[in-house]
Parts: structure tokens; sequence; C-alpha cells
């Protein structure tokens, strides 16, 4: 008499779990029980890019690994120190702090429902997780210094800088006009010598980090 209970880890297909119980008058009984081992899931996680400017969004997207017997995937996600975030997409587009500073780590947890070959109508979910750190990029703050006002066919050297400490400019860009209409000067140097002014002009300096973020200020002349 008496009951026995015990736990096991299964590690192939299909386990078989076989009992021996022995009672007072050393009579012997067995049984056996079988237990199929589903698949586990391989989950993964991406992003389009993983250093995002000032401003953007970063794409993220979880996958699970085709398995055999799987269906009904669902997905749920987290995000470190932030309780009031979560999704069950499988592509998400989470917000930033917009302040251009910060590490944003994601957490999703993917399962999948495997229905049973061997037991009729039982089932059981599989889950793993996988995660992914997003760094959030200031973008550069564009400061021209220069004269404003002029006479009619005299020229103008501009200046700008990055005011946004830890920034590194890889590049300048110069336009006359808005940076809208690409009316680039092809001057790649923080500053310029303006053909002589004939009318009211504006010009646009734009900056790029290291990590693609810009940044730009416009001058206007008179």
């Amino acid at each position: 008499t008496g009951d026995g209970t015990f736990s096991t880890t299964a590690t192939t297909a299909i386990s078989q779990i076989k009992v021996t119980a022995t009672d007072e008058f050393t009579c012997v009984n067995e049984a056996t029980h079988d237990i199929e081992v589903m698949v586990a899931p391989q989950v993964s996680v991406s992003a389009e890019k993983t250093d995002v400017c000032q401003g953007e969004n970063a794409n993220i997207t979880a996958a699970i690994t085709p398995v055999a017997n799987g269906n009904n995937t669902s997905f749920s996600w987290s995000k470190e120190n932030d309780q009031s975030f979560s999704s069950t997409e499988a592509v998400i587009t989470p917000p930033m702090s917009n302040t251009g500073e910060g590490t944003h780590k994601f957490t999703v947890t993917g399962s999948e429902v495997h229905n049973s070959q061997k037991f009729t109508g039982e089932s059981a979910t599989c889950s793993a997780s996988a995660e992914i750190v997003i760094y959030e990029r200031p973008n550069p703050v564009v400061d021209i210094t220069g004269v404003a006002t002029v006479c009619p066919d005299n020229t103008v050297n501009l200046s700008a800088k990055n005011k946004k400490n830890g920034v590194i400019v890889n590049s300048w860009e110069w336009y006359k006009g808005s940076i809208a209409d690409a009316n680039k000067l092809n001057k790649n140097n923080s500053f310029i010598t303006t053909d002589p002014i004939k009318q009211s002009s504006t010009f646009h300096a734009e900056a790029t980090s290291n990590y693609g973020c810009k940044g730009s200020s416009e001058h206007n002349i008179n």
C-alpha cells in the first residue's frame, strides 16, 4: 500500500517511466508510463538596426523556427525597466525615449502548442526566449556663425559646429535654400565661402554623426 511520487526530466522523443512497487510481504508489481517529449522551439529576434537616432523608432521582429507538430504560435514582449510596455505581435515598433540617449533591452518569449502524435487529445505548450538591445543615439546640434548682413556681390564666410557633447561628426553638407530643395553646394567641410551674394539668401548646414544621425541649422543673409 502507499503512494509514490517523483519527478524526472524526459530527454528523448518517447520516454518510458517504469515504476516497481514492493509491499510488506515482498510482493512486487510493476507499471510503465510513456511520456512524449515535444521539440523545443528556437526563438530569434532581429532589428533593422540596433542603433537608432533620436526621434526614430526601432523595428524589431521575432520568429520561431518551424518545428514538427507545431501550431498556435504566440509571442509576449517585455522591456527592461518599463512595466508599462507589452505586446503580443511578432513585429513591434516600440517607442524610444526621444532624448537621443539610453539603452533599451527587449525580451520576447515565443510559445508554440504541439499536438501529441501518440496520445489523442493531448498537447503541450513549449516556450523559449530571446532578447535584443537597442541603443538610442543623439543627433548633432548644429550652430552656424557668420555675418547676417552684406552688401551686394560680396562673399560671406560661414562656419558650423556641433554643440552636442559626445557626438562625433563624420561629415558636413551645405545647402543654399532648404535641405528639401536638395541644392547642395558640395562643400564637405564645417565652413564655406559663399558665391557673391546678390539677394537675401538662406544657407543650411547639415551634420551627420558616426551613427548616421543628422542635425541641421540655417543661417539667413540679407
